[in-house]
């Protein structure tokens, strides 16, 4: 048995009705969503825009102006601890013309004071080296050297240097030898003239046996009174009038007291010229002193 197909069934049919994938209430639903999120957004940045304290203004920091780009308008100023450190600079650049030029004048004045000082102390130092050279009866010619050296002029020196190459015996080798020049001078200048009698003549040569000298007669022309001042004169420290004392003697005394008087002669002038050298040179230290100290 066969079922014949309904012709109803056979007819074509309506296509069926499919809702949408988004209903109405779907998209009411999404809207409402979206909605309250933006309000809770705006909500939320209000309020944290009340709670937020002011914010602080940004520092500008403007380069500084070149020299090239300053004008006169803007005087850069000076840093305060270069014109704190620095007040002499300061107050150097405010002298006027005449005033610096006094004050290098015054500088070079106390710089050759100084310089004349210290050459004046180095000369009395010298000085008194030779001095003390001098008094030691050996040459001291390179003491002078030294003086020379330490003077303005060093030919002032010149007069000294025949004497400084031998020197002269001290003083008290002249005093110890007086005595047996002075015995040797009495008995030349008793020496018979010529033409006396043979008594005399023996009587002569018997006195270079033994010759009395009186040292207590200081009076007269006698040679034993010439010798005996020239040894008081010489005790005493006055070598340089025992020296004119010997020029009293007869020929003979003065040709046998000879060389005592020549070494005793170079020991003044030794010592008259050094002092005098001495001397110059405490005057000019004083005088440097007393410049200096102005």
């Amino acid at each position: 048995m066969t079922i014949a197909n309904d012709p109803s069934d056979l007819s074509p049919r309506p296509p069926a009705r499919r809702n949408g994938p988004m209903s109405p209430l779907v998209w009411f639903c999404l809207g409402s969503g979206v909605t309250c999120v933006v309000l809770a957004l705006v909500v939320f940045l209000g309020a944290k825009s009340l709670h937020v304290g002011p914010q602080p203004q940004p520092v500008t920091v403007e380069p500084a102006a070149s020299p090239a780009t300053s004008t006169a308008s803007e005087p850069i100023a000076a840093p305060a601890s270069a014109a704190s450190t620095s007040p002499s600079a300061a107050a150097l650049t405010g002298l006027a013309r005449p005033d610096v030029a006094a004050l290098t004048a015054r500088l070079d004045r106390i710089e050759n004071e100084h310089h004349a000082l210290v050459g004046a102390a180095s000369a009395a130092l010298a000085a008194a080296s030779l001095s003390q050279a001098s008094d030691t009866g050996r040459p001291f010619a390179s003491d002078l050297d030294n003086l020379a050296r330490t003077l303005p002029d060093p030919h002032e020196v010149d007069a000294l240097r025949a004497l400084a190459e031998h020197g002269a015996p001290p003083r008290p080798v002249l005093v110890a030898e007086f005595p047996d020049m002075a015995r040797r001078a009495a008995y030349a200048s008793r020496a018979p003239v010529q033409g006396s009698g043979w008594l005399a003549q023996i009587a002569h040569a018997v006195g270079v046996l033994f010759t009395v000298r009186r040292t207590d007669q200081t009076s007269g022309s006698s040679p034993d009174a010439i010798l005996a001042r020239a040894e008081h004169r010489l005790n005493d420290g006055d070598l340089d009038g025992a020296v004119r004392e010997l020029d009293a003697l007869p020929p003979k005394g003065r040709d046998a007291a000879a060389p005592w008087r020549d070494r005793a002669l170079r020991r003044v002038q030794i010592q008259n010229r050094v002092a005098a050298i001495r001397l110059d040179a405490l005057k000019n230290l004083a005088s440097a002193s007393k410049g200096a100290g102005q």
